[in-house]
């Protein structure tokens, strides 16, 4: 009886710790099942954020690029305004600079004008001294009495030159015609002297000249 009692409770401590293994190990597969699921759905979540954290990445990079461009491209219309202002300060010294030249040029030919207008009244006022001649005859000053002068000796000069040149050319034409005489007297008429004389003439272009054959053919 003893020997059933002990093989009894022999196979009650058999089966119970049968079952503790075996609820052990379902309970330890399970753990593992769950810890390879939370494994997989992590790795599934990193693989699932990877494109967008690398589009992030790509976002962030392209703003920033964006960002260093506008910056860029400020700091380029900042240096293009300044060069225009600069240019445009350029040309407005330049232009101040040509205009005040202008100015003083200008004033520089006014001064030089009035020089000389002051230089014209000494020099008139130093030539006319006093008043002379008579209302009457139109002659007040000295100028004009010297004009006058000067018009009386023009006009005696061009009469004394139109006297010698008639008398030079009545002086040719006579030892032109002598010359011709002496030479063809015994050969020739007066009829052909006349003519030769008339050829003379018509040749001749001093209008003197041409005034004394024509008193010298009337001798012949």
């Amino acid at each position: 009886m003893n020997n059933k009692l002990l093989l009894a409770l022999t196979s009650c401590a058999l089966i119970m710790g049968l079952s503790a293994c075996s609820s052990n190990e379902t309970a330890s597969t399970s753990n593992n099942s769950k810890a390879k699921a939370e494994e997989k759905a992590q790795k599934e979540t990193e693989q699932a954020q990877k494109p967008e954290e690398k589009a992030k990445q790509e976002e962030k990079q392209r703003q920033e690029a964006e960002v260093q461009k506008q910056a860029e491209e400020k700091a380029k219309q900042e240096a293009e305004a300044q060069r225009q202002a600069e240019e445009k300060a350029k040309q407005e010294q330049a232009q101040r600079e040509e205009q005040q030249r202008q100015e003083q040029e200008q004033v520089r030919k006014q001064q030089a004008a009035q020089a000389q207008k002051q230089r014209e009244v000494k020099q008139q006022k130093k030539e006319e001294p006093e008043l002379c001649g008579s209302p009457e005859v139109g002659i007040t000053c000295e100028h004009v009495q010297k004009e006058w002068e000067n018009e009386q000796k023009i006009e005696k000069e061009l009469k004394e030159k139109e006297e010698r040149e008639e008398r030079e050319g009545l002086e040719y034409a006579k030892r032109k015609a002598q010359s011709f005489e002496d030479k063809e007297r015994e050969k020739m008429s007066c009829d052909d002297a006349k003519n030769v004389l008339e050829q003379l003439k018509n040749a001749e272009q001093n209008p003197a000249t041409k005034e004394s054959i024509v008193k010298y053919q009337e001798k012949v």
